[in-house]
């Protein structure tokens, strides 16, 4: 199955950095990647703040928006 076929099974969902799924695709930035959601492009925390957030949404797929 095609990834633009699929439906992440957290879509919209809360998710743990430690998530994992078959829709994960890395972050251009990441050097170290591993298929876990806090390095999926299309996971959403808040990585710019001052503490290292918990949990995040899945933003899959993303909209033309994002």
């Amino acid at each position: 199955m095609e990834k633009s076929q699929e439906t992440c099974p957290y879509k919209d969902k809360e998710i743990t950095r430690y998530t994992t799924c078959s829709c994960f695709e890395g972050r251009r930035s990441i050097l170290a990647i591993e298929p876990i959601c806090w390095f999926c492009k299309y996971a959403k925390y808040d990585l710019n703040s001052d503490k290292l957030p918990k949990t995040g949404i899945c933003r899959y797929p993303l909209s033309t928006n994002d």
